[in-house]
């Protein structure tokens, strides 16, 4: 056998080696991953949240679907996560077509703790697929030794009063403009953490809300969405700089509204923030 036929035979043979050695990416990919039903939930105060996603098809033409196997890794970084290293839990390669109420059963979480996690899944065939893309939650305050403000005779107001409606193109809202997504911003620092953090909002039509670049909610998608305002509990925030975003997106020709009001309690002093001239807006996203 001359060098040329041997090479071409052992080149063969490594090729084959690596095929059997990692699987094909199957039929099926896992998305939409939540953890206590919501997408990258911040300051949750549950011990063992319930985890899901949905299992969806590659391909739409195909048929007879179904997951076979699952594994879920979790981490305490992205870092980590990138690594496939589960510090927090890696359930390993798990035989079940379960996709929801997958209750957490790793490391116990301590208060005000990031959790980092993405999923593979196998098909009927038992192909693999990629990971998922990863998600996120955090803790809130877990034991009552962690609280350290008083109790706040008056609660948060959770009305618009005194919130402003901000409209991109600026001006009249019965206005023609063209429909898309309209993207406000506004930028905050706190001298001192804040133990609890809630907004209330609403867009025209609908819109979707992330803190410091993550992705917290998203309304329902409908014209008339914006006539049903949504509270989020966003936890505690640190101290420091911190940036919303909401992406606002309205299906008709005519501007992009959105009014808000984030409530913070920071030193035992309740503070509001409000949608004013103040917030930045433009039609291009923005990193």
């Amino acid at each position: 056998m001359n060098k040329a036929a041997l090479g071409l035979l052992v080149c063969f043979c490594m090729t084959s080696l690596m095929a059997s050695a990692e699987p094909q990416e199957g039929s099926l990919f896992p998305a939409h991953l939540r953890c206590e039903y919501k997408e990258n939930p911040l300051g949750i105060d549950i011990l063992h949240p319930r985890l899901s996603w949905e299992a969806e098809a590659i391909t739409a033409t195909e048929r007879g679907l179904k997951q076979n196997s699952y594994q879920i890794v979790i981490a305490s970084s992205l870092a980590l996560l990138e690594q496939n290293i589960g510090d927090f839990w890696d359930t390993g390669k798990v035989q079940s077509s379960q996709t929801t109420h997958i209750l957490y059963n790793g490391k116990t979480p301590a208060s005000n703790q990031d959790f980092y996690w993405k999923v593979r899944i196998w098909d009927q065939d038992d192909a693999r697929s990629a990971w998922s893309r990863p998600a996120r939650w955090s803790t809130g305050l877990l034991s009552p030794g962690d609280w350290q403000a008083q109790w706040i005779e008056q609660p948060f107001r959770t009305d618009f009063d005194q919130c402003q409606w901000i409209w991109f193109p600026e001006g009249n809202p019965t206005q023609q403009a063209p429909a898309g997504t309209v993207y406000f911003r506004k930028t905050f620092t706190l001298d001192s953490p804040a133990s609890e953090a809630r907004i209330l909002l609403t867009g025209d039509d609908y819109f979707t809300l992330y803190l410091d670049g993550q992705k917290i909610l998203q309304s329902p998608q409908h014209e008339d969405a914006w006539d049903s305002p949504q509270i989020v509990d966003l936890g505690s925030l640190g101290s420091g700089k911190h940036c919303l975003a909401i992406a606002v997106t309205n299906k008709t020709e005519s501007p992009a509204g959105l009014t808000a009001k984030l409530m913070l309690l920071e030193n035992q002093t309740q503070m509001t923030l409000l949608t004013d001239a103040s917030w930045k807006v433009s039609k291009e996203e923005a990193p």
